[in-house]
């Protein structure tokens, strides 16, 4: 999530400088964090999701419980993610 959120006013103005109107009638350097709110909360579930299964997979490989299961278990929340 830092990384969108520290990426965010950058990649604002990288999409102006490509604008066809030109970078000063796109808006220039103003409002370069216009919009970082709903950037690091569309961001947050990702991540949250990431730390998630990692934890799940670091459990279960550490203990050697049912490898099985957490493949299944890795499969499922994958498949709920694409949905969303």
């Amino acid at each position: 999530m830092s990384v969108d959120i520290i990426l965010f006013p950058l990649d604002t103005l990288k999409t102006r400088l490509q604008s066809s109107q030109g970078f000063f009638k796109s808006g220039g350097f103003r409002g370069i964090y216009s919009g970082i709110a709903s950037a690091a909360a569309g961001s947050a579930p990702a991540g949250e999701y990431k730390e998630g299964k990692n934890s799940l997979w670091k459990i279960g490989f550490q203990e050697h419980r049912r490898p099985k299961f957490f493949i299944y278990v890795n499969y499922v929340l994958t498949s709920k993610i694409k949905l969303i």
